[in-house]
């Protein structure tokens, strides 16, 4: 099967005449452009947003309906999540394809079968007489700062934190929420563990699960969020805020992370018990080797240099720094401007983070 974005086929400006937001009659031109590939099918499956309906004419709605009514066509709020269901989720048919020109980035970590997918995924475009051509896409590999951009911007948006000054106003300070029949505020009374969303009919903050108004706490600090990786796939992130240092080491121990808990034993035996030491003072992140027997090196991506860490030597550490530990272990910050973490843990361990936060350890004051 081809389960095609339909809302981002009829949407596309480079088949548009002057005027005209959408097209249903890309549908025809699609299928004209399938059967002269050599893609093999068995059936299309239109997924389209509601957000295409408004932009459609009568006539255009009415074929609409007709194609939902014969099970051709499905609309749904969440269209994007809906066609990685199709392909990818548990249930889904290993051979069903994708037609789309979104890059899925915001999705990449949840389905990691995006990555570097050549084989999965098509996409059209204009041939010399103006027919429109399908063929299958490289979706290449995008790093993790990207994808980890993409994903906060998709949060803002749904928050409605849709300009720099609204973000900068719900990201400088914690909020908490006072309704006493609110689950998120029963969980966490202190301050929210997430962002507020903004209401711009009343020009206010209000809590993500109940839409109560918040109330402005303590200032954030700074913060940085830090990706572990063996052989350059992600483990589990750490967030460090101002003010505090995390070891990290081969093995746990109150204000370190140990890793022999984490990764496989057989590669963590080159890791000093204690390792590194990550310090955030006045907003910049800080590696310090601890003396380690097999040594910590710091390469910048983009210049390519790289350093060896004397003992005891500390070094500035910014984005498209890479700290690389001993058998294929290295760290870098995340893309995030507004790093996250899942509540106040006291805890001194780390778990895996889902999405794209961080869970914060007992770390001490320098």
């Amino acid at each position: 099967m081809v389960a095609v974005d339909l809302s981002n086929l009829c949407r596309d400006q480079r088949f548009l005449r002057p005027g005209i937001r959408a097209d249903l009659g890309l549908i025809d031109q699609f299928l004209d452009g399938l059967e002269r590939s050599d893609i093999r099918h068995r059936a299309v499956l239109w997924v389209a947003d509601r957000s295409l309906i408004p932009l459609l004419s009568q006539e255009e709605r009415r074929r609409l309906r007709d194609l939902e009514v014969t099970g051709e066509l499905e609309i749904s709020t969440l269209a994007d999540e809906r066609l990685l269901e199709l392909a990818f989720s548990e249930y889904a048919d290993s051979g069903t394809l994708i037609a789309t020109m979104d890059n899925f980035d915001d999705f990449r970590r949840t389905y990691p079968e995006i990555q570097g997918s050549k084989d999965r995924f098509l996409a059209w475009s204009p041939d010399y007489g103006g027919r429109l051509r399908i063929e299958f896409r490289n979706m290449g590999m995008h790093s993790h700062r990207r994808l980890s951009r993409k994903e906060e911007s998709a949060e803002f948006k749904a928050r409605r934190l849709l300009r720099d000054s609204i973000v900068r106003k719900a990201t400088a300070n914690y909020f908490r929420c006072e309704n006493g029949g609110c689950l998120l505020a029963g969980l966490w009374p202190n301050r929210l563990p997430e962002l507020p969303r903004y209401d711009d009919h009343s020009d206010k903050f209000v809590c993500p699960s109940c839409g109560a108004e918040v109330v402005a706490g303590a200032s954030r600090p700074p913060a940085a969020q830090l990706i572990v990786f063996l052989d350059g796939t992600e483990q589990f992130r750490v967030l460090i805020e101002e003010g505090q240092e995390i070891a990290i080491g081969r093995i746990d121990a109150p204000g370190q992370i140990g890793l022999a808990s984490r990764l496989p034993r057989e590669r963590t035996d080159a890791i000093s018990r204690s390792h590194v030491r990550m310090t955030m003072t006045d907003g910049r992140l800080r590696v310090e080797d601890l003396g380690s027997r097999n040594g910590t090196v710091v390469r910048n991506q983009g210049s390519g240099a790289e350093a060896l860490l004397a003992p005891r030597d500390s070094r500035q550490i910014r984005r498209g720094d890479t700290i690389a530990l001993p058998s294929g272990i290295t760290l870098e910050l995340t893309g995030r401007s507004i790093p996250l973490h899942d509540g106040d843990s006291s805890d001194a361990t780390v778990e895996p983070a889902d999405g794209d936060r961080a869970t914060r350890i007992l770390a001490t004051r320098p």
